[in-house]
């Protein structure tokens, strides 16, 4: 594990006291995710790679295959989320909230439809219930 996945794998632990999957290394087809974090809840997930300098984006090879890979997860529902070494090193709390508030949005379109099929929400119904969310800044498992 790179320096920067070890300092986002620590910005990631909480996320399991609410719910949250999160699996370092995951294989998904013929990749390999830095980060999957889902919320089985909502049947939502995402994929996190950390980009450092010394590997990504350094040549035009290495781009095409990330933009690939990214298109990759994509077809499968599951949007890829980019974080910069020079991000995570210095505002990982930045970071961290960049994943928080891309996965509330996900659960909060299927919550949306959820209710609005008036299937059986996992809550009472109203969209500003917050049942999905998550605010690393302020819960405290």
């Amino acid at each position: 594990m790179s320096p920067i996945e070890k300092i986002m794998e620590e910005r990631f632990r909480v996320f399991h006291d609410f719910g949250w999957n999160v699996v370092q290394q995951c294989r998904f087809g013929p990749y390999i995710a830095d980060f999957w974090i889902e919320v089985p809840k909502f049947g939502v997930a995402v994929v996190v790679e950390c980009d450092g300098h010394t590997y990504h984006d350094r040549t035009d090879k290495q781009a095409d295959h990330d933009r690939r890979r990214d298109r990759y997860f994509l077809r499968a529902g599951i949007p890829t989320i980019r974080l910069s070494s020079t991000d995570i090193f210095a505002r990982p709390d930045k970071c961290e909230r960049e994943v928080v508030e891309t996965i509330n949005a996900l659960c909060e379109n299927i919550h949306r439809v959820i209710v609005a099929n008036d299937e059986q929400a996992p809550c009472d119904g109203k969209d500003s219930c917050g049942c999905w969310m998550f605010d690393p800044e302020t819960d405290v498992p």
